[in-house]
Formats: C-alpha cells, sequence, structure tokens
C-alpha cells in the first residue's frame, strides 16, 4: 500500500492518526494470531483447590485454568482467547454476508453488517461472562439486556432515506444514509456493557476492530477501477455533491460502472461540471442573490 492509497482513507493524516492507527493494526493483528493458535499449546496450569463462584450459573463449568494468565499468551487467559475468537469469527461471517448484500447493490455492505454481527456477539458475551459472580441473588444480566433495544432507537434517528433525481439519466434513485454510524452506535453500547462488566479484553479488541472496520473497510461495490475515480471526486467536491450526482448511496460505496469519476464529469452539462469542480463558490453564489430578512 502506497501512500496515496493511504491518505486515501483519511480526510487529513497527520502524524498521531497514523501512529494511533498503526497501534491499533498490531494489537488486532498479535491478538488475532494468540486468539487462533491458542487451541494447539499445551499450558501447564494447577487446578488447585476448585473455585466456587458466588453467584453460581449452573449450566457454567468454571475452571480456574480457563482465566489464569499465561505470558505465552501475550498474558490472556483462555477464556479471553475464546472471546477473541469468538469476536473474530463475528467480523468473518458478518462480513461475508455483507459481500452477498452490497454485489446486490443494497444499501448494508460489509462495514455495516460486520458491525452489527461484532456487536451481536460481544453483547451474547457479555450477557454469558459478564455476570458471572457477585453479592445479588437476582439476575443483573436483565438490565444490560435492555440496553440494545433503547440504543436501537438512536441508531434508527441516525438513518435518514430520501430519493433523488439523476441529472444525467432523469431517473430516480434511493439514498440511504447513517446505516454504517448507527450499527457504530449500537455496537458502542455492547463495549459500554462489556466495560461496566469487566471485561475489558473483549471491550478493547472490538473497539479496535470497530474502528479498523470503520477507517479501512470496503467502501465501494465496484472494482479497484473504479475506486480511484470515485475517492479522487469525492475528496474534490465533498460526500454530499457527489452523492447527487450519481444518486446513489455513497456511505455504501454503491457507485455504478457507468458513472465512474471521469465519465461522469465528461457527460455533465457544462454549468453542471462547473458547479461540481467548485461547489463552494456555488453555493455562496446562490446565497448572495437570495431575499435574506431583515433583523430588524
Amino acid at each position: 500500500m502506497n501512500y496515496g492509497t493511504l491518505t486515501s482513507y483519511f480526510t487529513v493524516l497527520n502524524g498521531q492518526k497514523f501512529l494511533f492507527y498503526l497501534v491499533c493494526l498490531l494489537y488486532v493483528i498479535s491478538t488475532s494470531i494468540v486468539v487462533i493458535i491458542e487451541p494447539f499449546l499445551s499450558l501447564p496450569c494447577d487446578e488447585g483447590h476448585k473455585s466456587e463462584v458466588e453467584f453460581e450459573n449452573v449450566l457454567f463449568r468454571y475452571s480456574i485454568c480457563d482465566y489464569r494468565r499465561h505470558p505465552e499468551l501475550l498474558f490472556l487467559t483462555r477464556a479471553e482467547c475464546e472471546h477473541g475468537r469468538h469476536l473474530l469469527s463475528a467480523v468473518f461471517f458478518g462480513s461475508l454476508i455483507g459481500y452477498e448484500r452490497r454485489s446486490s447493490d443494497r444499501p448494508a455492505g460489509i462495514r455495516t453488517m460486520a458491525l452489527v454481527s461484532l456487536g451481536s456477539a460481544l453483547f451474547t458475551i457479555n450477557s454469558t461472562f459478564g455476570f458471572l459472580e457477585g453479592p445479588m441473588s437476582w439476575d443483573s444480566s436483565r438490565v444490560s439486556a435492555s440496553i440494545p433495544s433503547g440504543v436501537g432507537f438512536l441508531g434508527a434517528g441516525l438513518i435518514v432515506k430520501s430519493s433523488e433525481k439523476d441529472p444525467v439519466t432523469g431517473e430516480n434513485h434511493h439514498l440511504v444514509q447513517g446505516i454504517t454510524t448507527a450499527a457504530a452506535t449500537w455496537l458502542s453500547a455492547a463495549v459500554g456493557i462489556a466495560c461496566g462488566g469487566g471485561l475489558y479484553f473483549a471491550a478493547s479488541f472490538s473497539t479496535a476492530l470497530n474502528l479498523l472496520l470503520l477507517r479501512f473497510g470496503p467502501r465501494t461495490a465496484e472494482g479497484a477501477n473504479h475506486t480511484d475515480a470515485s475517492s479522487g471526486v469525492s475528496q474534490m467536491t465533498g460526500t454530499d455533491e457527489w452523492k447527487n450526482l450519481v444518486g446513489k448511496d455513497v456511505e455504501a460505496g454503491h457507485i455504478p460502472k457507468s458513472y465512474g469519476g471521469a465519465e461522469a464529469l465528461q457527460r455533465l452539462k457544462p454549468q453542471e461540471e462547473e458547479q461540481l469542480l467548485s461547489p463552494t463558490s456555488t453555493r455562496m453564489a446562490n446565497m448572495s442573490h437570495r431575499n435574506r430578512p431583515s433583523l430588524m
């Protein structure tokens, strides 16, 4: 990956952002390798005396070896490695579903499906392992069970659906915005529950996966031939301007082959091309001709 390709993922790329995402990437890669090879390692462990949890789950088999940290596993426990495999599996299979939907020109793509699958896996881990012990005689996981539905209302408010007429062909296209942001909001609630339940590894690993998916996840449904053209025009004119021209959901990355960046510019009328290339000046000119009410 060259520098030009890397900068296409960022509005402004500086040293702090580069270092931040580099640390996230190294953390995810090293942890993924450890949690994948953990089942094949033979680690010594002395069971000692049987330890009983205060709030016992009769369906859960407690073993002290599963909660002992090993330097060979980057000081993770076997239980945490199992959680990591669950989270990686959720991202993998969610991405497969998102790939199929993206190929069918649907608003929800790989990033959205992967985030929803990751959030669901983390919610399940929270409910199963976040409240294994405690002094109470009631099931505290029932309280956190109502959080996903409550946060779902916030996510629904972030999704906007509309339709616009394509200036080139005259066809109406549906526009969907905010799906990935809504999924990330829902996942943030799961991270909060994990922190509240003391599952710090699951929370940190899910957060790192979330950051990498949002920043470097696939955005376009087309091949690499149209990635540079579409990203170049979107950077030059802004996401909203490009979305209005091609009439597609830019967040999900659905840009038709017939409306590649260079081809779309060639088909535009001179006035539309000028408006595309200088959207800021055009908007300022339009504002100057509006009759504004007096403040007095």
